[in-house]
């Protein structure tokens, strides 16, 4: 940042409180993100906690996972890892009437379409998974530890006992972090490095996300779940309302017109006749009854 922030103008507004941790980008495009790096970028194949020789053997238990109903597609193999950068936003007329009648704090689309939205269902969902039988058990423990956490974080209801031991937690899962992704050896023979030792070593792969989740209790305790301050509704928002532009000229009124004829979709979902409520749902994006 060259210049201080407009915000410090405000005098009620807490710079350093005032702008809660975002999880999306933090943890999903930071944390999990470098997790997967780690365990499956070439650059460390030659590194005790790489796992590229067995990127298909993980591919095949993907494969034979099944997902929860709230998500509708599983990851992409590991293998094309590198495309998990982006997809494009969905033409179809059934994704877009999701993305705009969706409820704000819903956290898994039906769609794919975010690197954040991919790491995120691979980091809480499917690496525990496929990942108990490829992990080392001291690594798989200290992919645990966050997990666990996470899920606590993004739950509706946290209690006061929970957030505390989400606390210590998290510092157990940053310095066995350290350890592990450090200097494995000296882990298992209990020889640790010295303090400037880890300036190389563990705290090398150690970003700026990994020390927010310093202060992601603080963050709960102030705002609340961490769904509650994501990022999610607001980037699903923005790429929805750009691709409802089909034309270069007044745009905005392009825009409005297809945002509220569509967003109207919903209002009629009650009251339509049964033979056109199967195909209200569709465009709603409703899970089909569970037989």
């Amino acid at each position: 940042m060259k210049y201080p922030t407009l915000l410090f103008l405000f005098p009620l507004f807490d710079v350093v409180w005032g702008l809660p941790v975002d999880y999306m980008h933090a943890i999903c495009l930071g944390v999990a993100k470098r997790l997967t790096s780690l365990w499956f970028d070439s650059a460390h194949s030659r590194s005790p906690w790489s796992f590229v020789k067995r990127i298909s053997e993980i591919d095949q238990a993907l494969r034979q996972t099944k997902s929860p109903r709230t998500i509708r597609s599983l990851p992409r193999p590991i293998r094309d890892k590198q495309h998990w950068k982006g997809y494009p936003l969905p033409s179809s007329l059934s994704d877009r009437m999701w993305l705009l009648t969706s409820s704000p704090h819903t956290l898994l689309p039906p769609f794919p379409f975010l690197a954040a939205i991919e790491l995120r269902n691979w980091l809480l969902f499917f690496a525990p998974v496929v990942l108990e039988q490829i992990l080392p058990d001291l690594f798989f423990r200290n992919l645990i530890v966050l997990v666990q956490v996470l899920h606590l974080l993004l739950s509706r209801s946290i209690s006061a006992k929970a957030l505390d031991a989400a606390e210590n937690n998290i510092r157990v899962f940053l310095q066995s972090f350290e350890a592990l992704y450090g200097d494995f050896l000296s882990l298992i023979f209990g020889v640790f490095p010295t303090d400037s030792d880890f300036s190389v070593l563990g705290l090398r792969y150690e970003t700026l996300n990994f020390h927010l989740l310093l202060h992601l209790i603080a963050c709960v305790r102030l705002y609340g779940p961490l769904w509650t301050v994501s990022c999610f509704p607001f980037e699903t928002a923005n790429g929805f309302l750009v691709r409802c532009i089909s034309g270069t000229n007044s745009s905005m009124t392009n825009m409005l017109v297809t945002a509220g004829c569509l967003s109207n979709v919903r209002l009629i979902k009650d009251i339509v006749s049964p033979e056109v409520s199967p195909f209200v749902k569709e465009l709603l994006g409703d899970p089909p009854p569970t037989k």
